[in-house]
């Protein structure tokens, strides 16, 4: 199976997220990515990384990755195999870079372009970016689903992860089982998205998006794959 990198996230309505949370969800993705592992939090949002250094190995790679202003951050799994064209159209657009990195790519082009930046990209991703001006986060997938991505939305948070193991780590996160996902696995042999085995859990579907306001996730559909 291949598997690169893996991300987690708490963001709360009110209260400060927890650091040692944070940083527990992300170490349950620990075979995801052994080479690199970093915790960022802001307030009421928490963003982690576990990293399999692929196209840039340096520590300019690093994640969560922010813009330089500080107002954008990035926790990003996935490779985007077009990412050199589009980092060409920012430079001209006056962006520059300190990587070599398609994660650093995607956040400039969100900067530019926000939520209209998955259209423009070519490959597979999982991916949520935090912008600490607005307090919005925003949780994005490819296309067609080759990278995961689970969240739960809970009456004082939302809690997302690569591996819905790690969406559970939170003990806030309920553990019921879903009697309608079940009886999708005993129909079809595998659970589709949005269901998991969790209730309380659901998978992002393929080629959506979905939008945290600091009080409610609105999920998009981006792609239409008919």
């Amino acid at each position: 199976m291949h598997v690169m990198c893996g991300i987690a996230g708490v963001a709360m309505r009110a209260a400060p997220v927890d650091a040692a949370l944070i940083g527990r969800i992300t170490e349950r993705l620990y075979r995801r990515g052994s080479d690199d592992s970093d915790v960022v939090v802001h307030g009421k949002v928490g963003l982690g990384h576990r990293r399999l250094s692929v196209i840039d190995t340096s520590s300019a790679g690093r994640q969560p990755m922010g813009t330089e202003d500080d107002r954008y951050w990035i926790t990003y799994n996935g490779e985007t195999y077009n990412f050199a064209d589009l980092r060409e159209d920012l430079e001209k657009r006056g962006e520059r870079f300190h990587s070599r990195t398609d994660s650093e790519v995607i956040l400039r082009a969100f900067r530019h372009y926000g939520r209209e930046t998955w259209v423009r990209l070519s490959g597979m991703f999982a991916l949520a970016i935090y912008d600490r001006q607005t307090g919005e986060v925003v949780l994005s997938r490819d296309r067609y689903g080759i990278k995961p991505l689970y969240y739960a939305v809970l009456p004082d948070r939302l809690v997302f992860a690569s591996e819905l193991k790690a969406v559970v780590v939170d003990p806030a996160v309920p553990r019921d089982l879903d009697d309608e996902a079940i009886d999708l696995y005993l129909t079809f042999g595998y659970i589709p998205a949005p269901w998991t085995i969790y209730r309380h859990v659901c998978m992002l579907m393929p080629g959506h998006d979905a939008l945290w306001d600091g009080n409610t996730l609105s999920t998009r559909q981006w792609y239409d794959l008919a």
